[in-house]
């Protein structure tokens, strides 16, 4: 082969490996994806599809479920009420917007459902409150609250000391009218705005004898906010215990 060839040959050469360098960084560019946290592949250092490892979102094989405690229904003021409990017992997992399903059943079978959405902070019971899911007379005797499939989606996170707190719970239960006291207290330098407070009252026997709500819309900072719960009826037993539980949201209810 003289020179010319041989030069025509280096070139052609050198352009070949030029063009086929360009198409493979054009083609790793276009099929190749960084491997991330929602691209529905288990991938990189997850331990499931999309969850654990390095991702925010843990695999529910990993984490200890979140457990309805009890749901009982109450009959006050003329309209019935249904007040639950929801522990999440994990001190580094948090869910937003938990799904829930709440079937309440009359003593004739029917069945009245409601939607819930809840969110649970680590380590927290939170209650959930749902007043009016039928009235006085409807005869709902029982109530369940079960998680929707798929829900919780938990969260990486960790508990933190709360900024609200409750103080002084005092109990007056003259014979006609009940009423309940307490402070919301903020431990903060900062102002805290609607604040949710959920009462619960219960029996000796560990029964909900009635339940309340209220929205206290502004608490100063390192301020506090007087409380006052009443009904119109007397408790259907004696005092033993009082939750009065503050949260920063309140679940959302759906009939």
């Amino acid at each position: 082969m003289d020179w010319a060839h041989k030069r025509k040959f280096i070139v052609f050469s050198i352009f070949g490996a030029l063009v086929v360098a360009v198409a493979a960084i054009i083609g790793f560019s276009v099929f190749y994806h960084t491997p991330t946290c929602i691209d529905k592949k288990m991938n990189q250092d997850e331990t499931g599809i999309d969850c654990g490892g390095s991702c925010s979102i843990l695999c529910s094989a990993e984490v200890p479920p979140a457990t309805v405690r009890f749901a009982r229904t109450i009959i006050q003021s003329g309209r019935t009420d249904v007040i639950a409990y929801v522990d999440n017992g994990n001190s580094t997992a948090y869910a937003k917007d938990a799904s829930m399903t709440l079937e309440a059943y009359k003593s004739d079978g029917t069945l009245v459902t409601a939607r819930v959405k809840v969110n649970l902070p680590p380590r927290a019971s939170v209650p959930v409150f749902i007043p009016g899911i039928a009235s006085a007379g409807a005869g709902i005797r029982q109530a369940f609250l079960t998680f929707d499939q798929g829900s919780p989606v938990w969260m990486r996170g960790t508990a933190i000391d709360p900024s609200v707190i409750v103080s002084n719970v005092v109990t007056l239960t003259p014979e006609t009218k009940p009423r309940i006291t307490a402070t919301l207290v903020n431990q903060t330098a900062k102002p805290v705005y609607n604040t949710v407070v959920t009462v619960t009252v219960f029996g000796a026997d560990g029964e909900a004898l009635a339940a309340s709500q209220t929205i206290v819309p502004t608490l100063p900072a390192q301020g506090t906010a007087p409380m006052i719960f009443t009904w119109n009826e007397p408790f259907a037993a004696p005092v033993v215990r009082v939750d009065v539980v503050p949260t920063q949201s309140a679940p959302r209810i759906q009939l």
